[in-house]
């Protein structure tokens, strides 16, 4: 103890408040370990997955909540080869158009096309918390099967003491070695439960072959936590306040029945003789009379006896505050899922023109992280697959590096303000604050396509405006050029001379 401090001012300590437990801090347990050590139950896991999965199916807003997000994230996408050689490009790009269109060939199960399943991917990413897809040769043909994550389980559930987390056995350093498998049979695919040591019988499948190319595409969420080898549902944080939604809903429904009844006290200046009755009746003895209860209907006029008063009870008004608490709860689940509240409702009422703007600018940055992570894990490990798969089909040269070279263009969210969206790219490129390459991958597309389509466009109309004036000026005897026939608007920061006649332009444009 520190001499000459008093007893009290000696226990205090610089350290965090928030490892200390206080009535305002969540008591909380099982801290500590790595990222799979808070998986570790295998009941727990399979748990959280089949409860986000009926979430999605039976609650009416979230299940849509997380279809609009995936619509946002999985748009149509190619591959843009860049093997440096003009046509292997042409060549793959046909092929791969053919092979991804068609469902019967690139389908293991023969149902979805690769955009189906690009769609698919990124539905079970967000509600399940992870999928695995597998290149396989089937016959003659690339095709790829996608695996459900309670496909790929331990032998024994849960995690294991030999480095297999849930079906994803890694070694010292954390790489995947071998993914376990379980696949239901036919018999299985109507049954229902929670899979913790899979379907049945476990296949080991290798992470990779020996040239080091994966063998399973893992495709989870980008990693809060480097330690830990299976994904999350992203409703995982939200699973009691959507009951909570649920419980709210009801208790509005519930008031807004009381508020549509009445009821009536009768104030009586006499003492009602006898026991009072309990229960239904349908009449009741008041002195020497006998009344009859009638049940109230539209129009009925209640009319009370000699000596009574009567006090209409009605029900209370609905309140504003059910909309602001719900509001706040559905802002809540979105943003667990990156949909602002104007997305998850469609409704953009709550907010203005900007403030739509702003949540929908901040929105599209979320998903363009998450569609690169699907990008990098499934799109192109399936292209390098197809490549592969077709550089043996053709007999090129499979260690060639540049065989496989390529980006994807993901085709662009719309412009919000089309016209102002539109000018604002335009004076970004003309004041040199972002090059036109830069600003066409922003909307999905790519600088080379654009120029080389856009030439070819222009170069045809205007052979045809061309041929087309040539025509006329014969058969008319009347001097025309192609831009009488192609009027087409000046474009920006061209300059003409006014000061020379018609024919004088012409016969400039001749001699050139």
């Amino acid at each position: 103890m520190i001499q000459g401090v008093p007893g009290d001012l000696s226990k205090i300590k610089a350290g965090y408040r928030a490892a200390q437990q206080t009535r305002f801090s969540t008591t909380r347990t099982s801290l500590g370990g790595t990222g799979d050590a808070h998986i570790a139950g295998g009941l727990d896991y399979g748990r959280v997955r089949e409860v986000c999965r009926d979430m999605v199916r039976n609650d009416m807003l979230i299940g849509q909540m997380l279809e609009r997000a995936t619509d946002n994230i999985a748009k149509d996408a190619a591959p843009i080869p860049a093997t440096g050689d003009p046509l292997i490009d042409a060549e793959i790009t046909k092929a791969w158009a053919d092979w991804a269109k068609d469902s019967a060939i690139c389908d293991v199960a023969a149902m979805n096309n690769f955009s189906d399943m690009l769609w698919a991917v990124t539905h079970h990413l967000l509600m399940d918390g992870d999928v695995f897809a597998m290149p396989v040769i089937e016959g003659d043909i690339a095709k790829i099967q996608l695996v459900e994550g309670d496909w790929v389980t331990s032998p024994t559930g849960g995690v294991r003491g030999d480095g297999i987390i849930h079906g994803v056995e890694i070694n010292d350093l954390g790489k995947p070695l071998r993914y376990w498998l379980s696949p239901p049979s036919l018999a299985q695919y109507e049954t229902q439960g929670i899979r913790t040591s899979g379907y049945g019988k476990h296949t080991p499948k290798q992470a990779f072959d020996e040239e080091g190319n994966p063998l399973v595409f893992h495709v989870r969420p980008k990693p809060k936590r480097i330690s830990m080898h299976r994904g999350m549902p992203a409703l995982t944080p939200v699973v009691e306040l959507a009951g909570q939604v649920d419980d709210l809903n009801f208790a509005k429904i519930l008031q807004q029945q009381l508020s549509a009844c009445i009821g009536i006290f009768i104030e009586r200046t006499m003492a009602e003789p006898g026991d009072t009755f309990l229960g239904e009746r349908t009449s009741e003895q008041y002195g020497t009379s006998t009344q009859i209860l009638e049940k109230l209907s539209p129009g009925a006029v209640v009319k009370g006896g000699e000596g009574e008063k009567l006090h209409m009870i009605g029900g209370s008004a609905a309140t504003t505050e059910f909309m602001a608490h719900l509001r706040m709860l559905l802002r809540m689940i979105g943003a667990n899922i990156g949909m602002p509240l104007c997305l998850a409702l469609l409704d953009a009422s709550e907010t203005n023109f900007h403030g739509y703007r702003g949540e929908i600018t901040e929105a599209r940055e979320g998903f363009k992280k998450l569609q690169q992570r699907i990008r990098d894990h499934f799109c192109a490990p399936t292209y390098r697959f197809f490549v592969r798969w077709l550089a043996f089909k053709r007999g090129w040269n499979l260690l060639d590096a540049d065989l496989i070279r390529h980006r994807w263009s993901f085709v662009g969210w719309s412009y919000i303000k089309p016209l102002e969206d539109a000018q604002a790219d335009a004076y970004q490129i003309e004041n040199m604050l972002s090059s036109p390459r830069d600003i066409l991958a922003e909307r999905g597309l790519s600088w080379e396509d654009t120029v080389r389509e856009t030439v070819e466009d222009q170069g045809s109309a205007i052979r045809q405006a061309i041929a087309m004036a040539q025509a006329i000026s014969q058969e008319t005897g009347e001097t025309i050029t192609w831009r009488d026939v192609l009027n087409r608007k000046t474009p920006q920061g061209t300059t003409f001379n006014t000061t020379k006649s018609t024919s004088e332009v012409i016969q400039q444009e001749g001699q050139q």
